[in-house]
């Protein structure tokens, strides 16, 4: 008996492993004026490159900082710093190949002392790979076969396509000096078309600056569309590359341009359709048929989604207090988890409070705000892969109250087992001399089963029993009769 084989292989996105790093740096403001209280630190962490061996991917980003503090003269200053970091995230499950990562800061600290600021961000590092299964399946037997197409995917990394989004905000007033500025992009959708893709998302922006001795805040959100050169069915996420303040306009009427470059990265889905056998009889032989499977993640779209959250600032603003901004620290989506036609976000939020006492001097607090909201998705189910982040499009603190609006973005990949025939063993045969016998079925014996184990056709069995055809539902033995021709002598 001849049997062919195919070789067949699936990818998917596969989080893979996690670490985490502890990122220490210290800033010396002496040649700065000086600091003699810090007011809010805003710490972000990116990954700005992943590399894989076996059992060990080694990631490299920066810890960003944004920070506004009082001067020696007790004038209020801003700081931009970053810190580079590098670690190894091990797991035996990580393998050679395509893989990225994604960090989050879950905790940071910061002291002043000295004119130095002392700055600690405990960073998570979630890799997330391809991961290739690759079989040799059964595609043809010399005998009678059953057929059936399965469908599986294989990913191919699509180069990075960089993009620059500009939008100018007019101030109404001069700008004597930027104390702060923070700019993020969501990714929302990817629309994709016949040949192109757009990716569409949205960017979010806080400037706090200083205008004839007064602090104020500037909060900007805009849209944006970009259209790629990108064909075909893609599953893309976006970087920020570079995000930059430009002052224009005139002295007393500035304009705040802000120019962001980000990066659009991703797979090109390629979906192929193999013909395989599923089951086999041969006449001459007894078979055994050797099954396996393997779960296919498909990507299966994102959706966007925005939530209002809300807490008390506590006893550390006085009630006197003059709010002068309010700002994100940090967005940390904890979990994600999927389930009963939807999914469920939970994390944490950090607000900055910015204000000024009744004596007129500048001081800050922070507030944390815990948020667990739930958007309808209808079928997933909880072994769905989730992936999402957000980010906060605009804060305000009012009568003791923080109020954050945080946009969501989330992607779904759905499971499917593909299962297909890895070896169909032939032994010799066993002598039938019966011309009728009768059969007990099992429940969950298919026609082939029965076939193999009467020493009958498929086909043949069918005419004589039409009633194998259907389903079994009532979880009952099934009674088949088999009549099998005999040349007389």
């Amino acid at each position: 008996m001849e049997i062919n084989y195919q070789n067949i292989r699936n990818d998917c996105m596969q989080w893979v492993a996690k670490g985490q790093t502890v990122v220490r740096t210290e800033i010396d403001l002496k040649d700065r004026g000086g600091a003699t209280k810090l007011l809010t630190v805003n710490v972000g962490a990116t990954v700005t490159s992943v590399e894989t061996v076996e059992g060990k991917a080694q990631a490299a980003g920066k810890v960003t900082y944004k920070i506004l503090y009082l001067d020696g003269e007790g004038k209020t200053c801003g700081l931009d710093y970053f810190a580079d970091f590098d670690m190894d995230v091990e797991d035996e499950a990580i393998a050679v190949g395509e893989a990225s990562a994604t960090a989050g800061v879950l905790d940071a600290d910061y002291t002043l002392s000295a004119d130095r600021i002392q700055l600690e961000a405990v960073c998570e590092i979630n890799v997330l790979a391809v991961v290739s299964h690759e079989a040799d399946a059964v595609a043809a037997v010399e005998g009678e076969c059953l057929e059936e197409e399965i469908s599986t995917v294989t990913l191919t990394a699509i180069p990075d396509s960089t993009f620059e989004l500009v939008e100018e905000v007019e101030v109404g007033t001069g700008v004597d000096r930027v104390l702060y500025f923070d700019a993020k992009a969501l990714h929302t959708a990817t629309r994709m078309g016949v040949d192109s893709t757009t990716v569409e998302g949205k960017v979010a922006a806080v400037v706090v600056y200083k205008t004839q001795g007064e602090v104020r805040e500037k909060e900007i959100a805009f849209d944006f569309a970009e259209q790629l050169d990108v064909e075909g069915e893609v599953d893309i996420t976006l970087a920020t590359k570079q995000a930059k303040l430009v002052l224009t306009g005139e002295d007393d009427d500035n304009v705040l341009r802000i120019e962001m470059v980000l990066a659009a990265r991703g797979y090109r889905v390629n979906r192929n359709d193999y013909v395989l056998v599923a089951d086999a009889y041969v006449a001459d032989c007894d078979l055994v048929v050797r099954r396996d499977s393997f779960v296919c993640r498909r990507f299966a779209g994102q959706l966007s989604r925005t939530e209002r959250i809300t807490a008390k600032v506590g006893d550390d603003l006085p009630v006197s207090a003059s709010v002068i901004a309010a700002t994100a620290s940090t967005v940390n989506v904890a979990n994600l988890i999927a389930g009963d036609g939807q999914i469920t976000v939970e994390g944490l939020a950090v607000a900055s409070v910015l204000y000024r006492t009744e004596e007129g001097a500048y001081d800050a607090t922070e507030v944390e705000m815990p948020f667990s909201t739930a958007f309808a998705s209808e079928g997933l189910s909880e072994d769905c892969l989730l992936s999402g982040e957000a980010i906060a499009l605009d804060v305000s603190a009012v009568g003791g109250t923080v109020e954050m609006t945080l946009l969501f973005s989330v992607k779904c990949y759905r499971p499917t087992l593909v299962r297909y025939t890895t070896a169909i063993e032939a032994t010799e045969r066993t002598n039938t001399d019966a011309v009728m016998s009768v059969y007990f079925a099992a429940p969950d014996e298919s026609v082939w089963d029965v076939a193999r184990a009467v020493h009958v056709a498929p086909s043949e069995l069918l005419r004589q029993n039409p009633a194998l055809a259907e389903p079994q539902e009532d979880g009952q033995l099934r009674r088949v009769v088999v009549f099998r021709h005999r040349d007389l002598d």
